[in-house]
């Protein structure tokens, strides 16, 4: 993943292009930090049913790194965070009031924060406006 929410840092894209006269290139290949796993559920809380709402992370110390995305089918998520940051969570879907990681401990008691490769489960009810 290239995008800043999962490396604080630029990256370089390079462009590979094959053809009959370059049939081959080297491409060398730079590793980041192993991302924490975050899987879970999201349904209705008075039904039960699944839900497939908009997800929203943004780092807490540095907000433009933000990733947000309709990554919830069918009720279920599996998703890289990056490890060793601590990210805001908002669960959002029209008709219901958002659902915000409240979970965490100490000073990051309002935000995920993972270990490399470390994963966390969450089973996510959302409540209907009234």
């Amino acid at each position: 993943m290239s995008s800043s929410f999962y490396a604080d840092s630029r990256t370089m894209e390079n462009v590979v292009k094959l053809s009959a006269k370059a049939p081959a290139q080297i491409v060398e290949l730079r590793m980041g930090r192993k991302a924490g796993i975050l899987r879970g559920t999201v349904v209705d809380g008075a039904s039960g049913d699944p839900l497939s709402p908009f997800v929203e992370f943004h780092w807490v110390s540095k907000a433009k790194n933000a990733l947000s995305c309709h990554c919830v089918k069918r009720g279920q998520f599996d998703l890289l965070v990056p490890s060793d940051v601590p990210v805001s969570m908002v669960v959002s879907m029209d008709g219901y009031e958002n659902w915000t990681y409240t979970l965490g401990r100490g000073e990051h008691r309002n935000a995920v924060l993972l270990q490399p490769g470390e994963e966390l489960e969450l089973e996510v009810r959302m409540w209907r406006k009234r």
